[in-house]
């Protein structure tokens, strides 16, 4: 068996550049030219000059290659080409064509935009390429001033160079980009682009002909569809004669001639104008040629690859830049690439080889063509063509002309279908594949081929558990062990042992396969030719013939097989976190057909034995195996990286038998004692076990459980070492255990407290919180003080142990009677069930309701239908529902569970069932109270099982029933057995979970894909910083303590005790005095002396802060709370300064904008008026982290460390029992903090994304609820991580806004009063009944409908409540009513057009929106105009209203000037009741709003603006009644001040103003007194079709809004439950918080009286970068993903998130983790192999970015090893002299 050998070469790529091939270049490049569009011939042979043509490499597998002469495989393949007789478009470029052809004037040839502008970017672009960004900004401002004060041109040009020579660019070039160079580069680009080539110009800036708009048509034509209109062409002839007097003027004596000339030029362009106008590709080319001829600076600045490389090295005249738009020569792909598809014996051609044959005919078919034009001049006999011309007689087309363009564009097609399948539109069926789906997609090079390979020396089977092998070994079948084989090299030392290996053959399990000589051929060892063998063996180490290119040092090589010992990686899919693929130790075992793992495992793996495969991999070089052994080994990943916390940890029946061997009663003889003990520790007998004396004497000597424990615990730690002592808790609570009422000691009996004292288990339990997967466990606490092997050998040990016990000495089984109840238990249970059924339901519906208790059935079932058909039965009532079936449900069913579970037949510990679930082996409490009590409440999407439309859940309950079970309330346990009924439900849930599985696997697939791409180059370098792959320092301390997450566990407060109980373990001398040598005492002292001085300064700064008392202004200035102590001057002055009064002095009211006039101030002011702002601070100590590195300096600690520690030592003084002093306690934590650093060369980033990647598969999918408050909905679960780190959405889907309400009676009050207005109240929530009575009269010529509405509202609303809800609905109600009613008349009629025409005008308004007017309508208490007036101007006003609209559908939040001005303010004035507050609105707006505020009256404030713009009656009707930006609120207190003044008039005309909305309005009564009622009368033709009316009113009842603001719908306070007094002895000093669902800052900014506006927080992440800048934009990304993954109980460490959140938002922007997030990034090849690398290469290639191969993914694209983990360094070896 020979294979190729390559030999290394000494050289390696550097870097990649992009560029493309020019025509002459392909031409040089290719070995032949395609002539022939025959690929095969009738005999199956490659015909000459075809695609299959031989010189492109061999066709079939005897041939030989025309070019090289090599075989069917060994030809590499040669590429060809057709030359186009015309050019046609490239494809991929095709858009940056048309982009650049828009931009520019077809009639001058230049670029239409302003010298001034191309100077201005070619200028940055030329200090970006030093890398002088600050300079950039500069030339804009510079640009910016030239043009606000117009003058010449040249004087931009003096300005700009005159800055030039002051900062001229640095001399170094900056040849590797990162981040923020691209961003800029990217930024300055697109601006150029939009200047110039997006932006619409009306005429050529340079010649002054109108600009036409192109349109490109599906990468093939290129076309100016519209003609330019009369006007623009009159325009231009003016302006044309105009430069014509000029030049009259200039220069008379000049002859006539050139006027002749401009007048025939004018006359042709006017024509061409006129008319559409087809470009041909040639028509294009020339076009650009002259474009590139007069723009080569500003275009080859634009697009890079246009200037002329370094590596071109022909310089031709034709070989112009421009030609990467065209293809003149097409270039052909190798027939390799193109196999010959042969099917019983006939061979057909590749698809792809098909495009170039239909080329080749269009091509030649094209040269007939034109040569048949030019055949008019010229004769040519005609004979030779006969076969051509036939075809071209059956062309489409009339005239040749039309031919041709046909063919040009068939050609077209063609080429862009080579390139992109998805462009050839012309055939329906499979389309072959085009260069960009072989690259694109996962099935593509990058992702298939390059990114990820199959590989060899990989097994792949089932597996099965096996509790006898150690936790770091796996058990290999020995048919895999015979496969699989490692290279050994042969050496005197090891000649003996491969000899035998190679006798033994490939059939004998310790064997070899194959033998590898110096020169790199295989020798295969046959199974069946012994003296083939003995003949390989005897010649090991004698060197056969040298060869040529054997180096010095080569040997032979053994294929060995697979045997005990050798380091396999195992690995199960889905990977999702870095302990799904470990190094195990490789255990043969014959006759086995799977493989084996211990059950430990299974947690790191998530793996089942339920069928799960597994994969094996064998590293095959020394350098492997040392990392496998060294880094993957499975006891290096005790700890997982996403929050320190264990994985491995015995499970389920390893639990029960370690909690039943260490029960007080379990007790041994000797014999059983030796024998366990050794079991579980004999098989690695490395040293004599210690046995203990036994624990009872007489009357026969036995030893306890627990004493095999402390047996096996003294034994596994190292014999040097002291032993352990804990005090720990185990999982079994004192509750579980059965106690009589008086008993009294009886905690001492529970056993629930686990002492281990110098290694021996005195009292306490071992279940699942020591032998499991827990924090501090025993396992765990071995693991940090012996090391991490010894933890191993421990979980080993207990496992065989517990194992062995299991089988021989207690067994575990569970019966049916672990689940039965006692007698009274189940009569108990039966009682409360039939009391559950008749009660439950009727209470959560009386509730619901609010019905009298004594109504009877069917009064309830009514009322649950009305609600049912209602319109807000989905969102509120059903919810409302729930939750109040919820808690009367809750009721019964704990008094159930807590009888059945105190009458059981037995009880813990003899009842199995509870034992497993108390000891934390399996199960919980709700499967045992499924099994005995009931099933409980099955709920769908976290609702009762929805109703069907008939009222019905199930066929088989009767409509609107409401007994629990018909709502899913399952009361049969597993044991009673459960109805078809319940059974269904129970089915509904299940499947639900099923399917939400399926479904979530995939979205968190991808979110981590692209957390994964994204910062899969972040690393920790050797200084501790975490940089990305281009250098850009993302963090300057990993995780800003630069602590690794997985050994930092035992540096929490908590675990102190413990490290003092077992300072001599952790302080070992020696470790300590060497890493005292290296880190050591002479750099300690001065950072101690920094730490007590920083000590001293933060105690000085705090007590300042609290002491209240002794603060004047002064002081308060100089100190600033606790957690901004560090103060730089600006930030002392930005504190002096009064933003608030700025902001309102301003014209935007912009707050950004006052913001950039402080920081412009602070930039002015001179150097010693700083310095006075740095005298107020209080000198600060920068952190000791800053200057000393922790990782190599001793004592250099956070200072949130340096608190603990003190912390710690003031509380417990003395440290303990061991009297342990405070140095050595300190000296123990400062060596500790100094190991536990992170290790340079960690990627941490990938460590982020699996950290979040892999909890989010526990989570739902969709899940909407708030921690502790129903009312709020908030997006959870996946689709919000989605929306936070993929999307980074601008609007969140469920926006919720908190801010902190001061603390003072007046501001809860004045708060109280906000949210009452600010909650949105509907129509529909004040009106509490509605009746409506029809009568039809048909009279002579007069038939008619007349339907009387009456109205009532809740009582329940204050007197002056009710008149403000009366009057806005007067006001605002009614008109949206009659729209309603004339766009159903007008659906349901035709005929009636003209009348419902008129109806709109009289409801349409005069509205205004400037405020001028707005204020005259304030001052002038008239609400409505005269109606003719309004008629007058219906049309105008429609158009108006329209734009309005439109105004407020694209109303932003964003625009604050808007904001401020209208909505902020106007719209919440609240109504008044004195005549007397009349004057005070015209006053400010901001005094208008305290004034009310302060008012005491309890008024419920009517404000409106936001209506649902969207809606489908906007665009028939009108859309507000009177002033359009007045609410409702306004209008009704105008009209009531109007009431007051008139008095006897008030009633007519108030009612007549109701009539005048509608002319079918006949009639209008309220209640005046106490306003609780109104009645309005319609009349309409009989004749019409009738309305229903009632679903109507009910529809505009839901939808109408009394008081509510943009953007917010709901408001609550609440109690803030992190906040704690200052004092502790202040315990009543609570906190409220004012929350809302939507959110409108700009609105809450005005009550700086009533809020802590400076701790507002909303989820919406761009709002808080907008509002607070980046940095606490980070500090809410990081707070939010928290708050998804608490609510599921999962808990990621800061670490990783900080690191995420500093990565996305580090351009200062905050940026989504997609692919537009990605665009930033400095190397092509990661965004390339990311998602559409097409457009990622296109975009690499016209920029000409360059690939420095930093990146991950770069360096696996070009088989390198990735610059990361022990790939970060080299390891030089030192010569000797």
């Amino acid at each position: 068996m020979d294979t190729i050998n390559y030999y290394p070469s000494d050289t390696t790529i550097g870097g990649l550049l992009y560029s493309n091939y020019t025509s002459e270049e392909i031409r040089r490049l290719s070995v032949k030219e395609l002539t022939s569009s025959q690929a095969i011939d009738r005999l199956g042979a490659p015909v000459s000059g075809g695609p299959y043509d031989l010189a492109l490499g061999p066709f079939d597998k005897n041939d030989r290659c025309f070019t090289c002469g090599q075989g069917f495989v060994a030809c590499p393949g040669h590429l060809g080409h057709i030359s186009l007789v015309l050019p046609v478009y490239n494809p991929v470029f095709f858009r940056n064509l048309v982009n650049v052809l828009r931009g520019c004037c077809l009639h001058c040839h230049t670029i239409q935009c302003s010298n001034a502008e191309k100077y201005l970017f070619s200028m940055q672009m030329l200090y970006l390429k030093h890398g002088q960004t600050n300079e950039i900004d500069n030339l804009q401002s510079i640009y910016k001033m030239w043009v606000l004060e117009r003058k010449s041109l040249d004087t931009f040009y003096e300005q700009i160079n005159e800055h030039m020579k002051l900062n001229p660019p640095s001399s170094t070039k900056i040849e590797s980009t990162t981040k923020n160079l691209l961003a800029i580069r990217q930024q300055l680009i697109k601006d150029f682009e939009s200047r110039t080539f997006k932006s619409h110009k009306k005429f050529c800036p340079n010649c002054n002909t109108p600009s036409r708009s192109l349109r490109a048509d599906s990468h093939t034509k290129l076309f100016y569809s519209q003609a330019v209109s009369n006007k623009q062409i009159k325009a231009y002839q003016q302006r044309m004669s105009n430069v014509r007097q000029k030049k009259k003027m200039d220069d008379d004596d000049d002859d006539d001639d050139d006027e002749v000339i401009d007048n025939t030029e004018e006359e042709l362009v006017t024509k061409m104008m006129s008319g559409q106008m087809y470009l041909t590709p040639l028509d294009v080319l020339k076009h650009f040629e002259k474009i590139w001829a007069n723009e080569k600076e500003v275009l080859g600045i634009y697009l890079a690859t246009l200037r002329s490389s370094p590596h071109h090295s022909i310089t031709n005249v034709y070989n112009n830049p421009i030609s990467l738009f065209f293809f003149e020569v097409l270039p052909v792909l190798p027939s390799k690439f193109r196999p010959v598809l042969s099917f019983n014996d006939q061979k057909f051609e590749n698809p792809k080889t098909v495009r170039y044959s239909s080329i080749i005919q269009d091509n030649q078919l094209i040269k007939e063509l034109l040569l048949l034009k030019d055949k008019q001049t010229s004769d040519i006999p005609t004979s030779t063509h006969s076969r051509s011309s036939s075809l071209i007689n059956t062309l489409r087309g009339a005239t040749n002309e039309e031919k041709l363009n046909n063919l040009w564009l068939k050609m077209q097609i063609t080429v862009n279908s080579i390139f992109d399948s998805s462009l050839d539109n012309r055939s329906g069926g499979r389309v072959a594949k085009g260069i960009r789906q072989v690259i694109e997609k996962k099935e593509g090079l990058f992702r298939m081929h390059m990114m990820g390979k199959r590989v060899n020396y990989a097994g792949r089977s089932v597996i099965s558990p096996d509790p006898f092998i150690a936790i770091y070994e796996v058990g290999i079948p020995e048919i895999f062990a015979k496969k699989l084989t490692y290279p050994e090299l042969v050496t005197p030392h090891n000649v003996h042992e491969l000899r035998q290996l190679i006798l033994n053959g490939p059939d004998v399990h310790p064997g070899a396969n194959f033998v590898e000589l110096e020169d790199g051929t295989i020798r295969r060892l046959l199974p069946n030719n012994l003296s083939q063998r003995t003949a390989v063996a005897k010649l090991l180490l004698t060197r056969e013939k040298q060869h040529g290119n054997t180096t010095l040092m080569s040997t032979k090589k053994v294929y060995r097989h697979l045997r005990n010992g050798d380091y396999v990686l195992a690995n199960r899919q889905p990977t999702l976190h870095r302990p799904s693929i470990q190094a195990h130790m490789a255990r043969v075992l014959p006759g086995e057909k799977t493989l084996r793992l211990h059950y430990a495992q299974c947690k790191s793996y998530n793996a089942d034995f339920d069928g799960d495969e597994m994969n094996i991999h064998l590293p095959q070089n020394e350098l492997t195996r040392a990392e496998a052994a060294e880094l993957m080994i499975t006891y290096q990943h005790f700890l997982v990286s996403k929050d320190g916390t264990p994985l491995t940890g015995l499970i389920q029946d390893h639990v029960v038998a370690g909690t039943s061997l260490t029960m007080r009663d379990r007790f041994f003889e000797k014999a059983d004692y030796q024998q366990l003990v050794y079991n579980s520790i004999g098989s690695n007998s490395r040293r004599k076990i210690q046995l203990l004396p036994p624990c009872i004497i007489k009357p026969k000597q036995l030893w306890s459980g627990k004493q095999i424990i402390s047996t096996v615990l003294l034994y596994i730690q190292p014999a040097k070492e002291s032993p352990l002592n804990l005090d720990s808790k185990s999982k079994l609570s004192m509750k579980s255990w059965p106690s009589k009422p008086g008993a009294t000691n009886i905690d001492l009996m529970a056993d629930t407290d686990v002492i281990i004292r110098q290694g021996h288990l005195l009292s306490g339990l071992i279940d699942k919180a020591h032998c499991g997967a827990t924090l501090a466990s025993v396992v765990h606490c071995y693991y940090e003080l012996y090391g991490k092997r010894c933890a191993a050998d421990l979980v080993s040990a207990f496992s065989k142990l517990f194992t062995l016990f299991l089988q021989y000495y207690r067994g575990f089984t569970l019966g049916i009677e672990d689940v039965l109840l006692l007698p009274p238990g189940v009569s108990y249970r039966r009682r409360l069930i039939n009391e559950c059924r008749a009660q439950a339901g009727r209470n959560a519906l009386q509730k619901t309701f609010s019905t009298p208790d004594d109504s009877n059935e069917q009064v309830l079932m009514d009322e649950f239908a009305k609600a049912f058909c209602s319109k807000s039965f989905d969102e509120r009532v059903s919810k409302e529902m729930d939750a109040n079936y919820k808690t009367s449900i809750d009721e019964f069913q704990n008094q159930i569970i807590k009888q059945c579970m105190s009458n059981l037949f037995k009880h813990f510990p003899e009842n199995n069932l509870q034992f497993l679930i108390q000891s934390g082996a399996k199960g919980s409490t709700v499967n045992a109270m499924q099994m005995s009590c009931l099933l409980g409440q099955q709920e769908l999407e976290g609702k009762r099982p929805p109703m069907m439309p008939s009222g019905r859940t199930l066929p088989s309950f009767r409509p609107y029933e409401y007994s629990p079970r018909s709502g899913g309330f399952v009361d049969g346990s597993f044991l009673s057995g459960i109805r078809p009924q319940e059974y269904f439900f129970h089915c509904m849930a299940g499947r639900e979970g099923l399917i939400d599985t399926a479904v979530k696997t995939a979205r968190i697939g991808y979110l981590q894909r692209c957390l994964m791409k994204h910062l899969e180059g972040l690393v920790v370098n050797y200084d501790l910083t975490v940089r990305d792959s281009d250098g850009s320092v993302i963090q300057f301390q990993y995780g800003e303590d630069g602590l690794a997450v997985d050994k930092c566990t035992y540096l929490k407060e908590a675990y102190y005790p413990f490290l003092v109980a077992n300072q001599s373990s952790i302080l070992r001398e020696n470790e300590y005095s060497r890493i005292v040598d290296k880190c050591g005492s002479t750099k300690e002292r001065p950072i101690i002396k920094n730490l007590k001085k920083i000590r001293a300064w933060r105690k000085k700064t705090r007590e300042l802060a609290d002491d209240d008392s002794s603060l004047n202004d002064t002081t308060r200035l100089k100190i600033s709370d606790e957690t901004k102590i560090r103060m730089t001057p600006f930030i002392n002055y930005s504190r002096f300064f009064d933003l608030n009064t700025l902001t309102n002095s301003l014209k935007s009211k912009d707050i950004n904008e006052a913001r950039s006039i402080m920081v412009q101030t602070w930039r002015d002011l001179p150097d010693d008026k700083r310095e006075q702002y740095n005298h107020g601070v209080v000198k600060f100590y920068s952190p000791i982290t800053q200057n000393y590195l922790p990782a190599s300096n001793l004592g250099a600690i956070t200072e949130r460390l340096d608190d603990l520690i003190r912390n710690y030592m003031n509380t417990h003084g003395k440290l303990d029992q061991t009297k342990m002093d405070k140095k050595a306690f300190e000296k123990m934590l400062h060596f500790k903090s100094l190991k536990s650093c992170i290790d340079p060369g960690e990627s941490v980033g990938i460590l982020a994304a699996q950290s979040i990647g892999e909890p989010s598969t526990q989570m739902t999918l969709n899940t909407f609820h708030f921690a502790g408050r129903g009312e709020m909905n908030v997006t959870l679960g996946v689709p919000r991580l989605r929306e936070l780190l993929m999307v980074a959405s601008l609007n969140v889907k469920t926006p919720t806004m908190e801010v902190p309400i001061l603390h003072s009676s007046s501001a809860l009050r004045k708060a109280k009063r906000l949210q009452r207005r600010w909650s949105r109240l509907v129509f529909s929530q004040v009106l509490t009944n509605l009746n409506i009575h029809e009568k039809l009269s048909l009279k002579l010529n007069d038939h008619k409908r007349t339907y009387t509405i009456e109205f009532k509202f809740n009582e329940n609303y204050g007197k002056k409540q009710l008149n403000e809800i009366l009057r806005s609905f007067e006001t605002y109600f009614i008109p949206r009513l009659c729209r309603a009613i004339n766009k159903k008349r007008k659906e349901l009629t035709t005929s009636g057009l003209l009348r419902s025409a008129h109806i709109r005008d009289k409801v349409t308004i005069n509205n205004s929106n400037d405020k001028d007017d707005q204020q005259e309508a304030m001052e002038k208490d008239d609400d409505d105009d005269d109606d003719d007036d309004e008629q007058a101007n219906g049309e105008a006003n429609t158009a108006k209203e329209k734009s309005n609209r439109n105004d407020e559908k694209e109303y932003d939040d964003d625009d604050d000037n808007n904001n401020n001005e209208e909505n902020g303010t106007d719209d919440e004035a609240p109504m008044h009741d004195n005549p007397d507050d009349n004057d005070q609105l015209t006053a400010s707006k901001i005094s208008i709003k305290q004034d009310i505020i302060d008012d005491d009256d309890d008024v419920q404030a009517l404000d409106t603006f936001k209506e649902e713009a969207n809606d489908n009656d906007e665009q028939e009707v009108p859309s507000n009644n009177n002033d359009d930006d007045e609410p409702p609120s306004k209008k009704a207190r105008k009209s009531h001040e109007k009431t007051t003044k008139n008095g006897n008039n008030t009633y007519n005309e108030r009612f007549g103003n109701v009539c005048k909305h509608a002319d079918y309005i006949h009639e209008y009564t309220a209640d005046l007194d106490n306003n609780l009622w109104c009645r309005l009368t319609m009349i309409f033709p009989a004749t019409q079709p009738r309305i229903d009316l009632e679903s109507l009113i009910r529809h505009e009842a839901s939808r109408t809004t009394i008081t509510s603001i943009v953007g917010i719908q709901n408001c609550f306070i609440s109690e803030n439950k992190e906040y704690r007094g200052k004092t502790k002895a202040d315990s009543d000093d609570t906190e409220y918080i004012l929350s809302t669902e939507g959110e409108n800052i700009n609105a809450l900014m005005t009550y700086y009286q009533v809020f802590d506006l400076c701790r507002i927080y909303t989820n919406n992440i761009h709002r808080m970068a907008q509002i607070f800048g980046i940095e606490a934009a980070n500090r809410t990304l990081i707070r939010e993903i928290n708050r998804v993954f608490g609510a599921y109980g999962i808990e990621v460490d800061y670490r990783h998130l900080s690191l995420l959140a500093d990565y996305m938002t580090y351009e200062g922007v905050y940026k989504p983790c997609n692919r537009l997030g990605l665009r930033t990034n400095a190397s092509p090849l990661q965004k390339i192999t990311f998602e559409t690398s097409t457009s990622y290469l296109k975009e690499a290639l016209l920029h000409g970015e360059h690939e420095d191969l930093k990146s991950p993914s770069s360096r696996l694209v070009t088989g390198r090893m990735v610059k990361c983990g022990t790939g970060a360094f080299d390891v030089l070896t030192k010569l000797s002299s």
